[in-house]
């Protein structure tokens, strides 16, 4: 391969493979309380700002066992500020699996907390993420 078509070839396979990091970083992992087990995703993701988002949050008892017996509300705050939270009913789409749309107001750290009412009681789980500028 010429020189002068190698360093341009890197420069791209170094910025995609920094783009690809940096999404999966902002991509919250599991969360636990209880024997509730909780994963949030956004489409699309990472969230855009001032934008329609779906949030999807795939819910999971003792075992991984789906939980789809619940009523599942995030409310969407941002840690430090002080304007309200962002409150967002999910609906079952699958067995334990909840999504429902909602807009995040600008770029930043974000926190979800997921309100989980089941017959067996109320597990609250709280997942920070991060919308990028």
């Amino acid at each position: 391969m010429p020189a002068t078509l190698r360093a341009p070839i890197l420069l791209a396979a170094s910025l995609l493979a920094a783009g690809c990091a940096r999404a999966a970083a902002e991509t919250p992992g599991p969360v636990h309380a209880g024997t509730v087990t909780a994963i949030l995703e956004t489409v699309p993701a990472p969230p855009i700002a001032k934008r329609d988002v779906l949030f999807r949050l795939r819910l999971s008892g003792p075992q991984g066992k789906p939980l789809s017996d619940a009523s599942v509300t995030l409310s969407l705050t941002m840690p430090g500020m002080k304007h309200g939270a962002n409150e967002v009913s999910l609906r079952p789409v699958a067995p334990g699996v909840y999504e429902g749309h909602g807009v995040l107001v600008m770029p930043g750290r974000w926190q979800a907390a997921a309100r989980v009412d089941r017959p067996a009681g109320r597990t609250e789980l709280r997942i920070p993420f991060r919308v990028p500028r």
